[in-house]
């Protein structure tokens, strides 16, 4: 015969268990944060009606991945041709974007946010501040990566007209 006391200790932690349930499960359900689309596209800036391949971008991306709500968008950009002749010349696009999930392999992307720009010589350094606005199209192959383009118009104090800039470039999917 087993004692009363025995009894409810075992029904206590009979109890404990049932109502603490495994404990993988509890943490297996917390949402994951939201990973990023990340990717790398040449650009070529189009002013006052003509193509400026001179002062052709490389940018790297970062998307924060919510399909369908508003999200975080970023852009770091250099012109390689200026690295060559001993200058620096940095593009950076902070933003706000609604990345549209049309089908796993098609995502449409308007954003709206910041432009600083800023080129450095050995002798001289100027910088200027505006706004973009534009659209991208990502189209996904069922690994991993896939085509990323875009078009953004950059409206600047300085400039009486917008910079277009037209970009075509890769991006991993999430």
């Amino acid at each position: 015969m087993i004692p009363n006391s025995l009894r409810q200790r075992g029904r206590i932690l009979l109890l404990a268990v049932l109502c603490l349930g495994p404990w993988n499960s509890a943490q297996a359900q917390e949402p994951a944060s939201p990973p990023w689309l990340v990717g790398v596209s040449l650009g070529i800036p189009r002013a006052y009606g003509q193509s400026v391949s001179a002062a052709a971008l490389a940018s790297m991306h970062w998307t924060h991945y919510r399909p369908n709500r508003l999200t975080f968008d970023g852009s770091l950009g250099i012109m390689p041709r200026h690295l060559g002749e001993g200058g620096l010349a940095l593009a950076v696009r902070p933003a706000l974007a609604i990345p549209i999930k049309f089908t796993n392999d098609l995502l449409l992307m308007p954003v709206l946010g910041g432009t600083l720009g800023s080129l450095s010589w050995p002798r001289s350094t100027g910088s200027t501040v505006g706004y973009h606005t534009g659209l991208a199209v990502m189209l996904f192959e069922p690994e991993r990566f896939g085509l990323r383009l875009g078009v953004t118009r950059h409206e600047f104090r300085k400039n009486r007209e917008p910079v277009w800039l037209f970009e075509v470039g890769l991006t991993r999917r999430p």
